[in-house]
């Protein structure tokens, strides 16, 4: 007798059990334009596109190093930290938070500045400076995704169905 594991099998039934791991948002009108419809499921739209724009972005500052034309870390870091504070204020000032094209295009420019970087890192000339700007990305990402989530729990919060909340209808798909 012998077992076999099917790890793709089990996220599937995952995802159909639990559509919301792949939205992480609530389904109803407050978080409408963060999640797009994907062959039946609800995707969010942060994670849509802004993995594959830093990946992206990677790849081509890699590309253009191998080409001879390479970028420094702070030259990659600065242009890196740049965009996060344009995505930031965005934010911030709640511009276009119901505008799924605008949305896009900030999560896009997330993308990017993540990429940025990440490359930095890895084109720094030495392991203390990797370390260091490592400690710096990673601090902000714990400080940006907390301050984000209490954000949204704001959002939650100001909902008339809060009191039934995680079981209020935005907790299940429509």
């Amino acid at each position: 007798m012998s077992i076999s594991y099917n790890p793709v099998g089990k996220i599937r039934r995952a995802i159909r059990e639990d559509p919301i791991i792949l939205a992480h948002h609530p389904f109803c009108d407050n978080f409408a334009g963060h999640t797009i419809q994907l062959r039946g499921y609800s995707v969010c739209l942060g994670c849509l596109f802004t993995y594959p724009s830093a990946a992206v972005t990677i790849a081509v500052v890699l590309a253009f190093g191998y080409l001879g034309l390479p970028f420094t870390n702070i030259q990659l870091f600065g242009a890196g930290v740049v965009l996060f504070v344009v995505a930031l204020l965005r934010k911030a000032l709640d511009i276009g938070r119901e505008n799924q094209r605008l949305h896009i295009i900030f999560r896009v420019v997330l993308g990017v500045s993540l990429g940025l970087v990440l490359s930095a890192i890895i084109v720094s000339p030495d392991w203390t400076s990797r370390l260091v700007l490592l400690a710096l990305v990673v601090g902000v990402a714990i400080v940006y995704n907390v301050w984000n989530g209490r954000r949204s729990m704001g959002i939650c919060r100001s909902c008339e169905q809060y009191p039934e909340f995680p079981n209020c209808d935005g907790s299940r798909p429509s």
